[in-house]
């Protein structure tokens, strides 16, 4: 799959996962205002790579559905290769064992 391709993949796969976080309330308007702005791709990274939780984050970890995270999507082994080791190694730090990946 083209570099591309894998982009809308996972941009298609985020605005699902922000249509989803409405049963539990919560609209990241954060990540919808910047993710118009530079693409979804783009503020994922941004988001990710500040050192210190999201309200965003915290709110789903909070509410148990932190699969619908940013950094759940991003360490999913299809969406990989679009994130930096040190982007990859922020998402692991935050998020719960059991997204890890298994060796």
């Amino acid at each position: 799959m083209s570099k591309e391709l894998l982009i809308e993949e996972f941009e298609r796969e985020l605005k699902l996962n922000i249509s989803k976080m409405g049963t539990i309330n919560y609209t990241p308007t954060t990540l919808i205002r910047m993710g118009e702005e530079f693409g979804y791709l783009d503020a994922s990274k941004r988001l990710i790579s500040q050192r210190e939780e999201t309200h965003g984050f915290t709110k789903l970890l909070l509410e148990e559905r932190v699969e619908l995270s940013i950094e759940a999507l991003a360490v999913k082994p299809k969406y990989r290769s679009l994130f930096t080791e040190r982007e990859l190694s922020y998402c692991l730090e935050r998020l719960p064992k059991e997204f890890h990946p298994r060796d």
